[in-house]
């Protein structure tokens, strides 16, 4: 596996013999030149995050909890509920450039 300063170089060196690609074919090259973590890698990213995300969402709940129980103002910590509760959830959402098709507006 190519260490991150080998990428740099090998993006450097491309760059040049992309300037006369149009925009999409520079994006494509690009995205070929760059690959994500091998499937060892995610996996393991998973296992960090999702619990992770999971313990700060439980505390996050339990200060709210405490909070009104003992008649405080509970805003700060609702807020850094439902932002944890919305990066949680967004790591199940599908991704809206995945399936460029099936990306038309609903209506």
């Amino acid at each position: 596996m190519a260490t991150t300063e080998e990428r740099a170089e090998a993006l450097q060196s491309l760059a040049p013999s992309l300037a006369a690609l149009d925009a999409d074919a520079q994006k494509e090259a690009i995205k070929a030149a760059i690959n994500g973590p091998d499937a060892p890698t995610t996996n393991l990213l998973w296992k960090i995050l999702i619990p992770g995300l999971l313990g700060l969402v439980a505390i996050a709940l339990l200060g709210v909890i405490f909070l009104l129980a003992f008649d405080k103002s509970a805003d700060p910590a609702v807020t850094a509920f439902t932002a944890l509760l919305t990066g949680l959830i967004g790591f199940f959402a599908p991704s809206p450039i995945a399936n460029k098709e099936n990306n038309t507006p609903a209506g």
